[in-house]
């Protein structure tokens, strides 16, 4: 049996932008942008054109990715996830540079994909959260797993 999925109309999308038009973004201000990616192509589909912005304005962009996406697959041996390791790797570096951000920093954290620990995560990106980086918007800090949710939601459970 399949169950239908509630799919939002571009009316609604319309209509919930009119009701909540985004804030303007000045990119240059923004200064130094650290993007935290669970996987290899994360970044560029969520917010490629945001670090874009950022580094043609003159900012800086440094990139955190904490697992090369190897399980992907799961049906893949261990052969098979060591070559799909480096493709994600690969495809990373391609698309940093055709989206002219060659140049930007990247942290290959290497942490286990689909198993990733909280705790290590969060210490990882501890020093990150304390620099003076803006994420998304001026003066929000990383959010890493262990991080407080607005109104006191638990952090959702890493998978």
């Amino acid at each position: 049996m399949t169950v239908p999925l509630p799919i939002t109309t571009p009316g609604e999308w319309a209509e919930a932008l009119a009701q909540r038009p985004p804030r303007p973004l000045d990119p240059g201000s923004l200064g130094r942008v650290v993007v935290v990616s669970a996987h290899p192509d994360d970044e560029t589909l969520a917010v490629g054109g945001l670090m874009r912005a950022v580094h043609a304005a003159g900012g800086e962009v440094e990139l955190v990715v904490a697992t090369d996406g190897e399980a992907a697959f799961p049906e893949l041996d261990s052969r098979g996830r060591a070559d799909l390791r480096r493709v994600r790797r690969r495809e990373l570096d391609d698309a940093l540079r055709v989206l002219g951000l060659g140049s930007v920093r990247v942290h290959r954290l290497g942490m286990p994909d689909s198993a990733l620990d909280a705790d290590a995560l969060a210490g990882t990106l501890a020093p990150c959260s304390t620099a003076p980086t803006r994420c998304s918007r001026p003066g929000r800090r990383i959010r890493t797993p262990t991080t407080p949710r607005p109104g006191g939601r638990p952090p959702p459970r890493p998978r």
